[in-house]
């Protein structure tokens, strides 16, 4: 794990190098930068629609499963992206599996098909945005495709899980020989994790749900957009509509790079590569990258740790056990 983490590490500080690379800091005059404050409002208000959107669309996918309160939801959601934004490789991508199972009745393994869905859906609809970005910008090939690869890979992995689910009785029997082989209690384990995973899967056999779910990812995705526009008027940065838009599916896909802690690296050089489709000065693209950053992830991180004191879960027990080698014992 140590050697994972350093190895994340690397790649952050390469993405913060070619970042910074080329910028004169010392020529950049900071008094020429017009701030308007009236956009930190809208910021701060599309912050908090962002997560009650999110907290509802869980509520949703778990509600097979058990039926949350909206105010438990919003906890565990809001708690998990803080530890999603702070930790490498994208582990705390199982906090929110874990204060689920540690404080509900659900199954660690069956949370984490939930979020699984969920994080599909979103790429899903991050795919209509991506679309319309790369035909807006025609001229950059790389980017169409980007965007063709990518829906090729998220189509296949959608029609793997498909029929993974609808035939799992079938997949079962392929996985039986192998099962065998192994020792009877490391079998029954495995056999106990698939089946509370396929349980967490049910979710999508309630289409409204996952109609609802689709829209409400839409509108994150859209509500984002906007909170970068108004983010770059908080600076002055005059710029059309389709920068903010490519700007979010950009820095949407670089955050998902399992880069460093805090997503520092990827996070600024995703931004700056879209604001440069826009012929926007490297210098400005950089200090609104970090500005976003302290508004998206500081936000995030200040606002999950202060609901955490509100459950019964502790930041080391959370972190060491989302830092551990085995999360098995979790699953269990």
């Amino acid at each position: 794990m140590k050697k994972k983490i350093f190895i994340s590490i690397i790649i952050g500080a390469i993405f913060l190098y070619i970042s910074t690379r080329s910028i004169s800091f010392s020529s950049i005059d900071f008094q020429k930068i017009n701030m308007n404050w009236n956009y930190l409002w809208l910021v701060l208000l599309l912050f908090v629609a962002t997560n009650l959107l999110r907290a509802y669309r869980l509520k949703l996918l778990f509600s097979h499963l058990e039926v949350l309160s909206y105010g438990t939801v919003f906890k565990f959601n809001i708690i998990g992206y803080a530890f999603i934004l702070i930790l490498p490789m994208r582990l705390g991508e199982f906090a929110i599996p874990f204060l689920a199972s540690n404080s509900t009745g659900i199954k660690f393994s069956s949370a984490v098909a939930v979020i699984f869905i969920e994080r599909l859906i979103d790429l899903i609809a991050l795919m209509v945005f991506l679309a319309y970005v790369s035909f807006s910008l025609i001229n950059e090939p790389w980017i169409v495709n980007t965007a063709i690869g990518l829906g090729a890979a998220i189509l296949l992995l959608t029609l793997f899980l498909a029929i993974g689910y609808k035939k799992s009785q079938f997949v079962m029997k392929l996985l039986g020989p192998i099962l065998k082989r192994i020792p009877d209690s490391i079998e029954y384990k495995i056999r106990s994790i698939l089946n509370e995973v396929k349980v967490g899967f049910k979710a999508v056999d309630n289409p409204l749900v996952i109609v609802l779910v689709f829209f409400m990812s839409f509108l994150v995705w859209l509500i984002s957009a906007l909170s970068i526009f108004s983010t770059l008027n908080l600076l002055g940065i005059e710029s059309e509509p389709l920068a903010s838009l490519t700007t979010m599916v950009f820095n949407v896909i670089g955050v998902s790079i399992p880069a460093g802690p805090a997503m520092i690296g990827n996070f600024q050089y995703s931004c700056i590569l879209a604001l440069q489709q826009f012929n926007i000065d490297k210098s400005l693209a950089f200090i609104f990258s970090n500005v976003y950053y302290i508004l998206n992830v500081g936000l995030t991180v200040l606002a999950g740790f202060s609901f955490l004191p509100f459950t019964n879960i502790q930041f080391r027990e959370v972190i060491t056990k989302l830092l551990s080698k085995d999360l098995s014992k979790t699953a269990e």
